[in-house]
């Protein structure tokens, strides 16, 4: 019996909607911008806000963030949806809102968390200072435990410092 070579199937491609120069300029317009206030606004110069409204050009995705974030709607929505539509900016309006809310709230618990943290050290070491300087002479174990505790104090605030900076990077970035 012979093989019956066939083709392999075609994958149908989608197109889909691509809405970012129509929606670039509409948004700067509504927001009474011009192409070079905008552009300063989120770091780039007039040329390229004029080449990503032509459709000449897309931005890259750090300037498409950035452009998104400058307009209160999410860099997904700002490509796919016509937000020239009343309902549609109302909608990614709505949830960009909700998104930076939750993530406003997930930042202020690991604040609240980082703060504990903090505290419930503060007390350890207090503690263990305490305990430390009631004993009139140190045997050679107590002491080996107080420079290992010294040890795992030191790594702990490193820890806690790092946890801040990361809180203060992410304020910033939800700002």
């Amino acid at each position: 019996m012979e093989a019956v070579k066939s083709e392999p199937p075609t994958a149908k491609r989608v197109v889909l909607p691509n809405y970012i120069a129509a929606n670039i300029r509409f948004l700067r317009k509504q927001r009474s911008l011009s192409q070079a206030e905008l552009a300063e606004a989120v770091g780039l110069n007039r040329g390229n806000i004029a080449s990503y409204e032509a459709g000449q050009a897309e931005p890259r995705i750090c300037s498409l963030l950035r452009i998104s974030k400058l307009f209160g709607v999410s860099s997904h929505d700002l490509t796919r949806l016509d937000l020239s539509d009343p309902e549609n900016l109302a909608k990614a309006e709505a949830v960009f809102s909700e998104l930076v809310d939750d993530k406003r709230r997930v930042i202020e618990s690991f604040t609240r968390e980082l703060e504990d943290l903090e505290k419930l050290m503060e007390g350890i070491e207090r503690c263990f200072t305490h305990k430390f300087n009631s004993i009139e002479e140190p045997n050679r174990e107590v002491l080996a435990l107080s420079f290992f505790f010294e040890q795992y104090q030191e790594a702990t605030q490193q820890l806690l410092s790092q946890h801040q900076e990361l809180l203060h990077m992410a304020q910033c970035r939800c700002k």
